[in-house]
């Protein structure tokens, strides 16, 4: 059976898809020199730093930050996580007397 590395390989020097790479680029070099596009991108990055400056959204981003911060040091919270990370590491729930 031929590995994966094996089977990329062939598909990597398979002229059709030789092909479809060039014409992705082909199409890629378009779209990022079309003026349309660049105006596109102009207004929407224009529109995240509008976004990003206004009083609001930073605040709602400190409020977040807040929360996230007493959650982070919350006892309980924490337990969780750890009970998570002891599950997912191949260990059961603490206490059962369970591998």
């Amino acid at each position: 059976m031929a590995s994966m590395f094996d089977r990329l390989a062939g598909m990597a020097s398979n002229p059709r898809t030789q092909q479809a790479i060039r014409d992705l680029t082909e199409r890629g070099q378009k779209l990022a020199h079309d003026p349309r596009t660049k105006a596109r991108l102009q207004d929407l990055r224009e529109r995240g730093q509008k976004l990003a400056n206004d009083p609001r959204t930073r605040a709602r981003l400190d409020d977040l930050r807040k929360r996230g911060e007493k959650l982070a040091s919350d006892p309980r919270t924490r337990a969780r996580l750890d009970d998570v990370v002891r599950r997912l590491q191949g260990h059961g729930p603490k206490g059962t007397g369970r591998p």
